[in-house]
């Protein structure tokens, strides 16, 4: 069995590492991590270091809100932030937007890059796992649904570029 690595003291995006904590169920390592916003919580120690958990949920709260701006969440006349989290945009007669006019905004990017509407059976797929990131790099098109979670490749080079920022001698 690997030797575990001590990351007490370390950041994850919001998260700062107090120290270890009892495994859970599936045995997984656990740490007890304290939020920027002072939240406290034990997290796997595999979501902390591939990105799954970035924050206690303050930071998609904020970024929700900075889309909003001073706009209601009833706001018809743009960018929106929908109930499982993806951005919508008003696009009143796409052919992707529902009844009341919005499209999921990963959707009309991948619309724009292909240059028609999505057919029914492909999905888009975020390549950082990032849902509020609709950036036609960070975007793919897929036939099908796609499982959750992200791909070994993409997560090798954000891993790789994790060690050098904070353990480069880990790369040695």
């Amino acid at each position: 069995m690997a030797e575990l690595i001590d990351i007490t003291g370390q950041v994850f995006s919001r998260w700062t590492i107090i120290c270890r904590a009892p495994a859970d169920k599936h045995r997984h390592t656990m740490w007890l991590c304290r939020c920027t916003c002072g939240t406290e919580r034990a997290i796997c120690g595999l979501n902390l270091k591939r990105g799954a958990t970035r924050s206690c949920g303050c930071l998609e709260h904020e970024l929700r809100q900075e889309q909003k701006g001073e706009k209601s969440s009833s706001w018809r006349g743009g960018r929106t932030i929908g109930s499982r989290g993806y951005p919508l945009l008003h696009k009143a007669g796409h052919p992707n937007a529902n009844k009341a006019g919005y499209v999921l905004e990963h959707v009309y990017v991948m619309s724009q890059i292909i240059g028609r509407p999505l057919i029914k059976g492909e999905t888009v797929h975020h390549k950082n796992g990032v849902k509020l990131d609709s950036s036609p790099e960070n975007l793919e098109l897929w036939a099908g649904n796609h499982s959750y979670g992200q791909r070994v490749s993409d997560l090798v080079p954000w891993a790789i570029e994790l060690l050098q920022r904070y353990k480069p001698e880990l790369l040695k």
